[in-house]
């Protein structure tokens, strides 16, 4: 409640308590003439009862009052005259519904799955009272704000000569018994209309409002207000149990994360286990036994006849950086004995395989990287990482050594593999605290493996600044399609550079596929996204700017030069240009997005196991993030964006170029009318596109630093990689 709000001047009048509001429907179909209604429920006090007239003008004062915000919010929406504390910054119209809004969607969010029953009875009921292009899932969300609907309703009851007021029964009626009362049919209520003479109506609307009201103050801590779990829930963040000292002597082999809860209406629980070893990343012959020693288990798992009792166990088992990982999920009470007969199979080698059986295992895995090299977002990515961290393999290099390899190669590479090992795990749900721990313990003697001595990693590779080119061939491309992306490597992977990177990625979004939109060509794909390259924390990520689209279109001839444009001299000015209503709903959404990708409410196993593995278990980075967000302004932005990511002092970019084969083996050199063509071409793209978007400029012509920056980073020159081990080596 605050103090130039409605509900705190009926208080401070002692007029009313508990002021509500709500709305609801006089029909119970869609198509009625009179379909809602708006409703304000209060406590009235001794002295309310007899100044009820005083009270109806408070309230069409206070929509009067949000009538002209909302109106003043349609031009000037980031300005606000209203007197608050040094360290208060006082709310717009359109600021207070942002953080409304933010309110809404977070307790929706967080509010219980219900069963299919109740789900089912509320869809029905909606469907019954709207029409079905109004219908979403998500229905007390609002997906777009639309101010001038807000301004219109209010101003709209703020006018409205109609005024239904009922009373609570005990309460004295100024009206005499003679006094002749109407009746309404459904409900049986008896009312009495009083006519308002028009002078008096037309009067009160032309009045401004009598009573100074204001809106609050921005909450400060919106973003990180809602995410916690509810205080029923009493969860605490996991535990690495091998930290305390009772279980020093497991230490060396890793962490162990427990997480008791009582989430689960079933009592269910989740084990999860990476195990790695430097072995797996000693060389791509290594990496590619790793890939089929994985698939062998896999299939050895699946052939597994499996117990009535355990019909109900899910297991998981996946390929990871230098080693890989064992799910198990399902009820509690059949968790520890489901896991020990899944790494009792998995773990039992014998002295030869069937030489037939082998064959099979390799066809599916060589299927497996075909499919792979095939796909051009998983080859760039393969592409990047192998270029960006060391060490690192090309999906290509694998599937050529997959040939060569034999069966005594393969039993050789597991004796080596699970000699030494590194095994992180992570256990969440209903059960006993020392099952999840022999269920460590059991792994280790299962496998008859110790501690690695040293930790072979996988690290980032040493880049200098600067922007370098590397062209594929994709000899194993089905289609016709070309693959262009520009992937720049933030410096850091803290919850600062997190945010910041994200946030630039939610402005970029839409203007990207305006900008690269070529209209002789069809089926262009253009995405902007935020990634981390590699499973673990092994360093910083990269916002990635990638196009695919028909060889032989036109815009492939330009495509590197516009990237480079776009990233150079467009990016910066869709930043510094973004008006401030779009720049608080790019925050709101960022902010959204960010609670739904680290919340524990939907997958929180998920969520958790990620944490740890890719955020060395910085439970606290879905708020530190949200932080940074928070204080986040265009001008922040605009500088992290150019100092990062376009001064040619401190950015590093990597531009891929994928293209099918090629049926000529020759390729025309770039001749200086060429090149001028290529430039004219770039600089009328870029004409035309500032001509439809209508930038705001205003903001970085302020700023002559980084006009500097961006004039000396454009045009831009790429360094050409021909020769991959010398530029890995750093």
């Amino acid at each position: 409640m605050n103090e130039g709000g409605l509900a705190h001047y009926l208080d401070e009048n002692f007029l009313a308590t508990d002021l509500d509001c709500d709305f609801g429907t006089l029909c119970e179909f869609s198509n009625s003439t009179i379909c809602t209604f708006f409703v304000v429920h209060m406590n009235l006090t001794q002295t309310g009862t007899q100044r009820i007239s005083e009270i109806c003008g408070a309230v069409y004062d206070y929509l009067k009052f949000l009538a002209e915000e909302a109106g003043r919010c349609l031009n000037q929406w980031d300005q606000s005259n209203w007197d608050f504390l040094w360290n208060d910054d006082p709310h717009t119209f359109a600021t207070y519904v942002q953080e409304l809004k933010i309110v809404q969607e977070s307790r929706f969010i967080d509010q219980p799955v219900h069963s299919a029953y109740v789900s089912t009875i509320s869809l029905a009921n909606m469907m019954h009272r709207v029409s079905k292009e109004d219908l979403y899932s998500g229905n007390f969300l609002v997906k777009e704000t639309n101010f001038q609907l807000y301004h219109d309703l209010i101003t709209r009851l703020s006018k409205q000569n109609l005024c239904i007021i009922w009373c609570a029964p005990d309460l004295t009626s100024s009206f005499d018994e003679d006094t002749r009362l109407m009746n309404e049919r459904t409900t049986g209520l008896k009312y009495i209309a009083c006519d308002i003479p028009t002078e008096v109506t037309e009067r009160r609307l032309k009045e401004r409002p009598h009573i100074r009201f204001s809106l609050p103050a921005k909450n400060r801590m919106i973003g990180e207000q809602f995410m916690q779990l509810p205080c029923s829930n009493d969860l605490k963040p996991p535990a690495d149990y091998n930290a305390y000292d009772d279980r020093a002597r497991y230490r060396d082999y890793g962490s162990l994360w427990i997480q008791a809860s009582k989430d689960f209406e079933n009592p269910r629980a989740t084990f999860a286990i990476r195990i790695t070893s430097a072995i797996a990343l000693e060389s791509v012959r290594n990496s590619t036994l790793l890939i089929l020693f994985v698939e062998e288990l896999r299939q050895t798992l699946s052939n597994k006849k499996r117990e009535n009792y355990h019909k109900r166990m899910q297991y998981e088992l996946s390929v990871i950086d230098g080693g890989f990982e064992i799910r198990v999920s399902g009820p509690s009470k059949q968790l520890r004995e489901f896991y020990y007969s899944v790494i009792s199979t998995a773990f039992r080698r014998t002295a030869s395989m069937d030489v037939e059986m082998y064959e099979s295992l390799r066809a599916l895995v060589k299927s497996k990287l075909s499919q792979s090299v095939a796909d051009l977002d998983i080859l760039a990515l393969n592409l990047f990482h192998f270029l960006t961290h060391k060490p690192a393999f090309l999906l290509t290099e694998q599937l050529e050594t997959l040939g060569s390899i034999t069966i005594a190669d393969q039993m050789a590479f597991v004796t080596q593999l699970l000699c030494q090992l590194r095994i992180t795990a992570y256990g969440r749900g209903d059960f006993d605290i020392e099952e999840i721990k022999s269920m460590y313990d059991r792994t280790i003697r299962s496998i008859s493996c110790i501690p690695a001595t040293s930790i072979r990693e996988i690290r980032p590779t040493a880049i200098p600044p600067g922007t370098y080119h590397f062209e594929h061939e994709n000899t194993g491309a089905s289609n016709q399609q070309a693959f262009f992306g520009r992937y720049c490597i933030s410096p850091e992977s803290n919850a600062y550079f997190e945010a910041y990177n994200q946030a630039i990625v939610e402005l970029l979004l839409k203007e990207a596929p305006i900008f690269f939109t070529d209209p002789t060509a069809t089926e262009t794909k253009v995405l902007v996204r935020y990634l981390r390259s590699v499973s673990v924390s092994r360093g910083p990520g990269a916002i990635v700017i990638t196009v695919q689209l028909n060889a032989h279109s036109r815009l492939t001839e330009y495509l590197g030069s516009l990237l480079s444009a776009f990233w150079i001299c467009v990016a910066p000015q869709i930043v510094a240009g973004v008006d401030s209503f779009e720049f608080q709903n790019a925050r709101s959404h960022l902010t959204c997005k960010i609670r739904r990708q680290f919340s524990t409410v939907d997958r929180p196993f998920d969520t958790n196991w990620n944490l740890i593995s890719t955020y060395d278990a910085e439970f606290e980075m879905a708020k530190l993030m949200i932080t940074h967000v928070n204080g986040m302004t265009r001008e922040k932005l605009l500088n992290f964006f150019v100092k990062n990511y376009v001064d040619p002092g401190c950015q590093k970019s990597i531009m891929l170029k994928i293209t099918p084969p090629s049926k000529s083996t020759r390729k025309k050199p770039h001749s200086s009318s060429t090149r001028s063509a290529g430039e004219e071409f770039i600089r009328a793209h870029m004409k035309q596109y500032f001509a439809a978007a209508k930038l705001d400029c205003n903001t970085l012509n302020k700023h002559s630093n980084l006009q500097a920056a961006i004039a000396r980073a454009y045009p831009e020159s790429s360094k050409k990689i021909t020769d991959t081990l010398t530029f890995r080596q750093g």
